[in-house]
């Protein structure tokens, strides 16, 4: 088994061997070398060790193929293979080992179908395949595993149909069978694993709606359907009551948000984005304490920002943006001051941004382009020092740019484009060392082309124009030497090793 392993024999003096076990007759009756670099193969010659109740060779560099031989290993209770570079088909011989318990292939190469064969293991709690490239569909036998508990078929290539005989799994608490081409429709038989905590169907290409039968999974802590083709109206999510973490994101779920979503007062993160969802946004979200990720962004929603929604001060990710939220943000929003990112983009926003967002002392993100907001940037954004992203672009900003900018020495990317503001370019921002991009084009800033933009050596993306700059650019440009894009009075795209005289 390469370098790093010994010669296992059958009888023999354990003492001297790292990782294994034996029993008092000096039998073999355990191999962990998990996490083991033991590169090569897995000889044929394990199968020999018919006492053997667990083999864990996880994460080993091992690679080339299952041996058949493993089928003798009929008192193995625990087999963990995962995390290696293994190959070609699963022996469909594994399915002799009648009192397995727990079977790991993850994360490996093997590719071809499901052995059925799998499904015929009286004792498995748990099974994980995930991670490789298994094709086919997946086994009706599987629905005959009724002692199973965790099954993991994720991140693989299968297709075909969920099976009506996964229902049958009554004992399921966890079913991940996310990342493949399954393109079918949820089978109403998973409402009959009331025991499930978390069911993860995410990125399948399912179709049609959610069945009502999901209704009766009250005990799910995780529910993940994200990335789908999944229509009609979302599923009653008072219903799960338990739940802890909801994605419907990325279908095209139609309709309004119940107010039976501020009942799930145990849940951390909600994400309804990317669906056909209208009308206002849902009552009773302020009653979600324990909301720190809140992503409704890319629906239709429409009518105020909610008055409640200050008191979800557990959120540390706000998105609503690409909707059609009209009125002004309240100056109360200032209270969710564990925000890391907050995204009001593209909506109808008007009125000015809140000064009580300076005590945002977390925010690494501020993206509020694309609405109405007037005014200017708030003297107290000069707190925000972990600020890495600050976006206000095409809105109706109208005065200068204050000074105290110079205070948000974290950034790396300012937008302030396609707006009102006027007045000189503050030298402030030579202050920003950190700048990636910079983009202010399209203003009513009047003065002479600001020499200080030299200092701004890690620019990649520059955009000055459509404002009243003048005078020559001198050396000011040619030393930042890493632009890839200029637009100072015309735009330009930058060639590699460009120099500026």
């Amino acid at each position: 088994m390469g370098n790093g392993a010994c010669r296992v024999e059958r009888r023999g003096d354990c003492s001297q061997a790292q990782g294994l076990t034996c029993d008092s007759n000096g039998m073999v009756v355990a191999i962990d070398l998990s996490n083991t670099p033991l590169d090569g193969r897995i000889p044929q010659e394990i199968g020999s060790l018919t006492t053997l109740t667990l083999l864990n060779l996880a994460n080993c560099s091992l690679s080339g193929y299952i041996p058949i031989s493993f089928s003798a290993l009929t008192s193995l209770s625990l087999l963990d293979l995962s995390h290696n570079s293994l190959w070609g088909t699963t022996p469909s011989e594994l399915g002799l080992l009648k009192n397995l318990r727990r079977l790991d292939l993850s994360g490996s190469s093997l590719h071809g179908s499901i052995p059925s064969g799998l499904g015929m293991l009286p004792k498995l709690r748990f099974m994980d395949l995930s991670s490789n490239y298994f094709n086919s569909s997946i086994p009706v036998s599987l629905g005959r595993l009724n002692t199973l508990t965790a099954l993991d078929l994720s991140s693989n290539s299968l297709g075909g149909r969920v099976p009506w005989s996964i229902g049958l799994l009554t004992r399921l608490n966890d079913i991940n069978l996310s990342t493949n081409s399954l393109s079918s429709s949820i089978p109403s038989s998973l409402g009959l694993l009331t025991r499930l905590t978390s069911l993860n169907l995410s990125g399948c290409s399912l179709m049609g709606t959610v069945p009502g039968m999901l209704s009766y999974l009250t005990g799910l802590y995780a529910l993940d359907l994200s990335s789908n083709a999944l229509n009609g109206t979302l599923p009653k999510l008072r219903k799960y009551s338990r739940l802890a973490h909801l994605d419907l994101s990325a279908n095209s779920f139609q309709g309004t948000v119940s107010g039976g979503v501020g009942k799930l007062s145990l849940l951390q993160h909600l994400d309804l984005s990317v669906n056909q969802l209208n009308g206002t946004l849902p009552k009773g979200l302020g009653r979600i304490s324990l909301l720190s990720h809140l992503d409704l962004s890319m629906n239709s929603f429409n009518g105020n920002l909610p008055e409640d929604l200050d008191q979800l001060t557990a959120l540390t990710n706000l998105n609503l943006a690409s909707n059609t939220i009209n009125g002004t943000i309240p100056d109360s929003l200032g209270n969710l001051t564990n925000l890391r990112s907050l995204n009001f983009s593209t909506n109808l926003l008007n009125g000015s941004i809140p000064a009580s967002f300076g005590d945002f002392s977390h925010l690494l993100y501020f993206d509020v382009s694309y609405n109405g907001l007037n005014g200017s940037l708030p003297v107290s954004f000069s707190r925000l020092s972990a600020l890495k992203h600050l976006q206000v672009a095409n809105n109706q900003l109208n005065q200068t740019l204050p000074a105290s900018i110079s205070s948000l020495i974290s950034l790396t990317n300012l937008n302030i484009s396609i707006n009102f503001i006027n007045g000189t370019f503050p030298a402030a921002i030579s202050s920003l060392t950190n700048l990636v991009a910079l983009d202010v084009h399209f203003n009513s800033m009047n003065c002479s082309f600001p020499s200080y933009i030299s200092t701004l050596t890690k620019l990649t993306w520059l955009d000055m124009s459509d404002n009243k700059f003048w005078g020559p650019l001198g050396e000011t440009i040619g030393t930042l030497t890493d632009l890839e894009f200029l637009c100072v009075y015309t735009c330009h795209a930058m060639p590699p090793n460009h120099t500026i005289a």
